[in-house]
C-alpha cells in the first residue's frame, strides 16, 4: 500500500508539472487499486492483505492457457502486448535455472498501439480487448491463488502515506472529494495512532512494542503539511510543527543523530540511522524535506533538527540513493511561498490551495494584498 500511495503522489506530481494525462490516469487506476486491495476492516489502511503462500506457477502463464481463457482477439492483443511466447517471456535473469519455462508474466511490454498493430485489431477497440482480457485473466488467476482476506485493522505508516495521496490527488483534479478523503482519513489516523503524546504502529497489547518509529513520524509530518496545503488549515500546521518536537526531543541522540526507534522503547539500545534510500524514502530526507516545508509556512523547527542537514556522508559519493535529500534541498533553495491577504475570501484560499504540494507553500498574510515570496527573499 505505501508503494502504491507513493507512486500516486509521484505521478500526481509529474502530471501536475507536465500535464501528461497518461500520469494522472496510471495515478488514479493505483488509488482505487489501494483503496480496493488495502482498506482495512476499520476504514484505515494496512500494507498488504493477510499472508498467503509465495506465489509461483499459478501466477504466470502459458500459451495454451491464455488462449482457454480469453477469445481470440483478446488472446492476439495480450500475447502481442505482454510479449506472450510459447517458450516462455521470463528474462534469462529472471530464472536462470528456467523453473519457469514455456511460462509467461503479463506485462505491457509494448505500447498497446503497436500491440494491436501486431495483433490485427482495430486500435479504436483495443482498450476495450484489452480491459475484458484483464478481468478475464484476474479471476482465472484468482481461481488458482484465491485473494486473502485484508487485516481488520489498519496501520500509522500506510494510513498516513494514502492522506498523502489524497492530498496529491486534490492539486492534480481539482476535485474535492479527494480532499474530503484525505482529512477524513487523517482524522481517524491521528484519533486511532495517537497514544499520550506519541504515536504509534498499530493499536496492539503491547504499548511499547507499538510505538512508531522515526520514519512513521515522519509521515505523518508529511500528511499533516499536505492538509494544511490543501486546507489552510493551521491546525494541522501546528500539528506537524508538535510532532517535529518530539522527534527532536525523543529521537535525536547526544550527537544529534536521528535514531529509527526511540530509545526508551527498544529492547536493544541499537542506535540505527535511516540515512540512504533503499526500498522508501529515508527518514532524514523525508525530515529534510519537512523542515524546509515548516519554514517555509513560517514555523521552524527545533534547533536540534537543524544537524539533520549535516548528518549525511558525502553526497558525491552516494548520488543516486539521496534522492530525497537533494529534493528537499532544492525546495529549501528554490521553492517560492504564495503569501495570500490576511482575509482572503474563498476564491483566494481554493485557487491557492490547488497549487503543488511539493514546490510552493502557501500561507496566510497579515497585508491586505497577496503576494509571492521569491527565494533570494524578494516579493513580487
Amino acid at each position: 500500500c505505501m508503494t502504491q500511495a507513493r507512486a500516486i503522489r509521484a505521478l500526481a506530481s509529474l502530471h501536475t508539472a507536465t500535464g501528461d494525462p497518461r500520469a494522472l490516469e496510471v495515478a488514479l487506476g493505483a488509488m482505487r487499486f489501494a483503496e480496493e486491495e488495502y482498506t482495512a476492516g476499520d476504514g484505515l489502511f494496512t500494507n498488504q492483505r493477510k499472508p498467503a503462500a509465495a506465489p509461483g506457477k499459478e501466477w504466470l502463464w502459458s500459451v495454451d492457457q491464455i488462449h482457454e481463457t480469453l477469445s481470440a482477439q483478446e488472446a492476439a492483443l495480450w500475447r502481442a502486448h505482454s510479449q506472450i511466447v510459447p517458450l516462455g517471456n521470463l528474462e534469462m535473469e529472471a530464472d536462470p535455472f528456467r523453473e519457469y519455462f514455456r511460462l509467461n508474466t503479463l506485462r505491457a511490454a509494448v505500447p498497446l498501439e503497436k500491440a494491436a498493430a501486431t495483433a490485427g485489431v482495430p486500435l479504436a477497440q483495443a482498450p476495450a480487448l484489452l480491459e475484458s482480457g484483464r478481468k478475464k485473466l484476474l479471476a482465472a488467476r484468482e481461481a488458482r491463488s484465491p485473494r486473502m482476506d485484508a487485516w481488520p485493522v489498519g496501520t500509522a505508516a500506510p494510513s498516513f502515506r494514502m492522506v498523502s495521496a489524497y492530498s496529491a490527488l486534490f492539486t492534480a483534479t481539482g476535485d474535492a472529494a479527494w480532499r474530503e478523503k484525505a482529512l477524513a482519513l487523517a482524522k481517524q489516523a491521528r484519533e486511532a495512532f495517537s497514544r499520550e503524546g506519541r504515536l504509534i504502529e498499530q493499536d496492539v497489547t503491547s504499548p511499547t512494542l507499538a510505538e512508531a518509529r522515526a520514519f512513521t513520524y515522519a509521515l505523518a509530518i508529511q500528511a499533516a503539511l499536505d492538509l494544511a496545503e490543501i486546507t489552510l488549515d493551521d491546525l494541522w500546521r501546528l500539528w506537524a510543527g508538535d510532532l517535529s518536537t518530539i522527534v527532536a526531543e525523543k529521537f535525536l541522540d547526544q550527537d544529534g543523530r536521528l535514531q529509527e526507534a526511540r530509545p526508551g522503547s527498544t529492547p536493544l539500545q541499537i542506535p540505527i540511522e535511516d540515512r540512504m534510500m533503499l526500498f522508501d524514502d529515508s527518514t532524514c530526507g523525508l525530515m529534510r524535506m519537512n523542515i524546509a516545508r515548516l519554514e517555509a509556512l513560517g514555523q521552524p523547527p527545533a534547533p536540534e533538527m537543524q544537524t539533520l542537514v549535516r548528518s549525511l556522508p558525502p553526497m558525491a559519493d552516494y548520488p543516486v540513493i539521496f534522492t530525497d535529500s537533494i529534493l528537499a534541498t532544492s525546495f529549501a533553495r528554490s521553492r517560492v511561498i504564495v503569501e495570500l491577504p490576511a482575509q482572503a475570501d474563498e476564491t483566494w484560499r481554493e485557487a491557492a490551495s490547488k497549487l503543488p504540494l511539493d514546490r510552493i507553500a502557501r500561507r496566510i498574510g497579515k497585508d491586505s494584498g497577496a503576494k509571492i515570496v521569491h527565494p533570494d527573499g524578494t516579493s513580487t
